[in-house]
């Protein structure tokens, strides 16, 4: 039978292991991905429509629109962040 010893030892041991993962992808996409071509197509994709709302929305609107905007960027980042964490997927 397991102490709480063994499973306090065992817990830290995920969480070295997931530092240390979390440590190599970053040195991987720091090598390999940062500032590619796709990396800056990415980037543009990102700021264009922001400059393109910017230009073209209604003044009268931009506080409804900008708590809209920040509840689904919420939302959004929450379900990407479980869905990579629980391995449904992930970004080559």
């Amino acid at each position: 039978m397991k102490t709480q010893e063994d499973y306090l030892k065992h817990i830290k041991e995920l969480i070295m292991n997931t530092a240390r993962d979390s440590i190599d992808y970053f040195h991987v996409w720091k090598n390999h991905v940062l500032f590619t071509w796709q990396w800056w197509f990415s980037l543009a994709l990102f700021i264009v429509p922001i400059a393109v709302w910017v230009i073209l929305r209604k003044r009268d609107s931009t506080d409804r629109l900008l708590y809209a905007g920040f509840f689904v960027l919420l939302t959004a980042s929450w379900l990407d962040f479980m869905g990579n964490n629980f391995g449904l997927w992930y970004y080559p």
